[in-house]
């Protein structure tokens, strides 16, 4: 016993020391992880700590334990499916970005992958995607639905080629799109803030921007580090796709 006490010495010594403040934040917190863990409610939790021994004034530690208790329950809510209209799809973003944010110490990390974007759709999760230590954004250009694609007819190219050109056309109309989206976006103080935010953003080194060229991109996904879910679905990163168009996404895993 002695020897392994030993041992751990030089890591005991190594590791900082906490402000008492901190020290006692942090036993509040695993109170409440605990309580969590265990499947409490806040008044089976009440209950533990009133009656864990005589003589104990336990009020301070349960007040504070509470209230991290209940933040963390509101917090742990993750949508399951999410339509744009029992829930939005920015509501469901930014829920998930506060819940990453208060419970990791470190910044994570979001890959979003869509057929579209615009600014107006950043702007409405602009203050939460700041708070993110990276954001690798992947555009790509949607097939056709079935009726409108085009027949491959004798003497065009072979499936491959064909398939090609019609992504490289697709792209042609998204970059097509962008400007003229860019060129109707109203002179109003609020778009001038949402155009200035996002040029920031751009030039702030946080953001990977890439245009994936090697086939149609149909897949919209927004997906988080540290193995904290995704949501997928049918949404492109657009004020419509994230607020007004019938969606169907899936929930956070």
């Amino acid at each position: 016993m002695t020897d392994s006490i030993s041992g751990h010495m030089p890591w005991a010594l190594s590791v900082e020391k906490l402000e008492a403040d901190e020290k006692q934040g942090m036993i509040y917190e695993l109170d409440a992880v605990v309580a969590h863990l265990y499947g409490l409610n806040d008044e089976q939790l009440g209950h533990i700590f009133e009656t864990f021994h005589e003589g104990w004034d336990c009020k301070k530690r349960l007040a504070e334990t509470l209230k991290t208790f209940c933040s963390m329950e509101e917090k742990t809510v993750k949508p399951e499916f999410v339509d744009n209209r029992e829930l939005m799809l920015v509501e469901a973003l930014n829920a998930h970005l506060d819940w990453l944010h208060g419970t990791y110490r470190e910044p994570v990390e979001m890959s979003i992958a869509t057929g579209y974007f615009n600014p107006e759709g950043f702007a409405l999760v602009a203050d939460k995607l700041k708070r993110l230590s990276r954001v690798r954004l992947l555009l790509g250009a949607e097939p056709n639905p079935p009726p409108a694609q085009p027949l491959r007819m004798p003497g065009d190219p072979p499936p491959d080629r064909f398939e090609m050109e019609q992504v490289k056309e697709a792209l042609k109309k998204n970059e097509a799109g962008l400007e003229r989206d860019r060129n109707l976006l109203a002179f109003t103080p609020k778009t001038d803030t949402a155009i200035h935010r996002l040029l920031e953003f751009l030039a702030s080194g946080k953001i990977d921007v890439r245009r994936y060229e090697k086939a149609f991109l149909h897949g919209k996904a927004y997906l988080f580090d540290s193995e904290e879910g995704v949501i997928a679905g049918s949404s492109n990163f657009t004020a419509a796709g994230l607020t007004r168009n019938l969606e169907l996404k899936l929930r956070p895993l």
